[in-house]
């Protein structure tokens, strides 16, 4: 059996899914509205037993032969309403019941998933969103060129780098930020800095990110299973709308998007990378310079690969579905 832990609401894992019915694979997919109602750990020096109750149906660890953490978290006891009693009032704090989820309830998933991750499987919980800061470190160790970047609290130390560069862009240190208020949809993007920036402020802000502008050729997004690297190129340059990030999508004038090869020696270092930073799968950003050099710029271990696979038909759903009924 395969245990799939994703979002109730992700297409890709949807795909992937297909392909496990398909070939009469058994699967259980844990999200958002099913998850974990029971757990029963035996751990003694002979051995380690772990069963689950998942929507009423039992399941031994044993029976599990493949995992894929792929989105979302693995919910436990979700529908437990927790109380704490105690002698005398005072003791009925409310940071027991935080404690009790926070630590306890976290303490038993962190095992879960340990457990989970001896057996074959894709992602990797503990790298969760991915660090972008620590991904460029990796990547350096790796021989990536990474962008030159300016990250402080100090206005004023930001506001130097910004008079004695080319051209800089004001970007989060991690993911934009994205929400939806009054049924509005909010989000941050990237812009290149302005002087402007840096007028009528503190001198000491919340740390801040600034990063050099890349003149491109075309943007590559890399989707990395097990040691091979599915690439496509994106047009985005032309597009005054997509310049500085593809993700600015125009529906009007979609960019072009294009299998494409890596160079050996980018290939070669995408794969140090990955197994340097622990991940059997995930999804890279790269840039190709007017200048002909390739620049590494994040990776996301739960990042989309449909809109890599549809355009370059290199059937990635199938590809994994594969990869987990191992």
């Amino acid at each position: 059996m395969i245990l799939i832990i994703s979002s109730e609401t992700d297409q890709s894992t949807s795909d992937v899914i297909k392909w496990l019915i398909k070939n009469e694979k058994a699967y259980v997919r844990l999200g958002e509205q099913q998850f974990v109602n029971s757990l029963y750990f035996t751990l003694e020096s002979s051995g380690i037993q772990i069963s689950l109750k998942i929507g009423g149906v039992l399941i031994n660890f044993d029976q599990i032969t493949s995992f894929w953490f792929r989105k979302h978290t693995l919910e436990i006891l979700s529908n437990l309403e927790i109380r704490v009693e105690a002698k005398e009032k005072n003791l009925r704090s409310p940071y027991i019941k935080e404690y009790l989820v926070d630590e306890e309830i976290d303490s038993i998933r962190q095992f879960l998933f340990y457990e989970l991750e001896k057996k074959n499987h894709l992602g990797n919980f503990k790298v969760g969103d991915g660090n972008k800061l620590i991904s460029f470190s990796v990547a350096r160790d790796c021989g990536f060129k990474i962008p030159t970047s300016y990250i402080s609290s100090d206005l004023r130390w930001l506001k130097q780098k910004f008079e004695h560069s080319d051209k800089l862009i004001v970007k989060p240190i991690e993911e934009a930020y994205t929400c939806i208020h009054n049924k509005i949809g909010i989000t941050g993007n990237y812009d290149i800095a302005k002087a402007s920036v840096f007028e009528n402020k503190e001198s000491t802000v919340f740390p801040s990110c600034l990063q050099s502008y890349l003149d491109k050729k075309m943007e590559l997004r890399v989707f990395y299973l097990k040691g091979k690297c599915y690439s496509m190129a994106i047009f985005s340059q032309s597009n005054s709308k997509t310049k500085i990030d593809f993700r600015n999508y125009d529906d009007d004038k979609p960019n072009r998007f294009v299998p494409y090869k890596l160079p050996k020696t980018i290939e070669t270092q995408t794969i140090e990378f990955m197994k340097k930073i622990n991940l059997k799968t995930g999804s890279l950003d790269l840039v190709l310079t007017s200048d002909n050099e390739y620049i590494f710029l994040e990776v996301n271990p739960v990042g989309q690969y449909g809109m890599v696979s549809e355009p370059c038909n290199y059937k990635l759903d199938k590809k994994i579905a594969r990869e987990l009924a191992l």
